[in-house]
């Protein structure tokens, strides 16, 4: 049995996680953290989803988390991770850091707490958009650089990073797969187009992704479209047992779907 506890248990994410461990066998809950000035502090979790544990009262600081954990599953903001990462390397605990919108120096210390725990970074734990970025790979490095690409995401309202972790982390998997391509000389990919990017917050849209790419005469276009909150509780809870039995690093999906 894994022992998990929730950084982020009253948000949307928080909630579907907790009732997706009610329905696994696998993974026992040990606690969750909401923001200090949520008016469920001090209340059990069961306040937030039915037939969640009435003895686990939400916390407001990490230092009142089960240790008994092995791994913790991050749904905050970036503020917030960080002092449960400092958490976390303080009591050798794993963790699975699902928040976006982090700094260049804020991304860079939670690689860098690789080195002290297993650590993965999963701007969106969604098994079918991971699948899509092998797919933006294949494509990206076939390509030339000359060839235009677009990046259109659209979320609910309420997102405030943009664009998207996810919109970023293609752009990254284009100039990451242009640079690696043996067939293009030095020039040839220093000469690369720029990405261009757009995104849209409306309504309570849960996400959408389109990766376009402009030939000559013809476009490629790839779209992922979520319908339900569910499979990125899914994913994050797959990616939280994987990483319980993962030595000290920094890990991707990646690793989860294809190790």
């Amino acid at each position: 049995m894994l022992n998990v506890v929730i950084a982020g248990c009253t948000g949307r994410m928080g909630r579907n996680l907790i009732k997706a461990i009610l329905k696994d066998d696998e993974i026992n809950l040990l606690g969750g953290l909401a923001s200090s000035s949520s008016k469920l502090i001090n209340q059990p979790l069961s306040k937030i989803v039915l037939g969640a544990p009435e003895d686990i009262t939400i916390c407001a600081q990490a230092s009142h988390l089960s240790e008994n954990c092995s791994v913790l599953i991050d749904f905050t903001h970036p503020e917030v991770t960080m002092s449960t990462l400092d958490w976390c390397i303080k009591k050798n605990k794993s963790m699975v850091v699902c928040t976006t919108g982090f700094t260049e120096s804020q991304l860079k210390k939670i690689k860098a707490a690789g080195q002290k725990i297993p650590i993965l970074i999963a701007p969106n734990t969604s098994i079918g958009i991971n699948l899509s970025y092998e797919l933006i790979e294949l494509i990206s490095g076939t390509l030339s650089p000359e060839i235009e690409v677009h990046i259109h995401e659209i979320h609910h309202r309420y997102k405030k990073d943009s664009p998207s972790g996810t919109a970023l982390k293609m752009g990254e998997i284009v100039s990451d797969s242009r640079n690696v391509n043996q067939h293009l000389s030095a020039s040839q990919k220093n000469a690369g187009k720029p990405l261009q990017f757009t995104s849209v917050r409306a309504d309570e849209i849960i996400g959408e992704h389109t990766i376009s790419f402009y030939l000559e005469g013809e476009k490629i276009a790839l779209t992922h479209r979520a319908t339900s909150r569910k499979i990125f509780a899914l994913g994050a809870l797959k990616a939280a047992k994987w990483l319980a039995k993962q030595p000290t690093g920094c890990y991707s999906m990646k690793e989860v779907l294809f190790d």
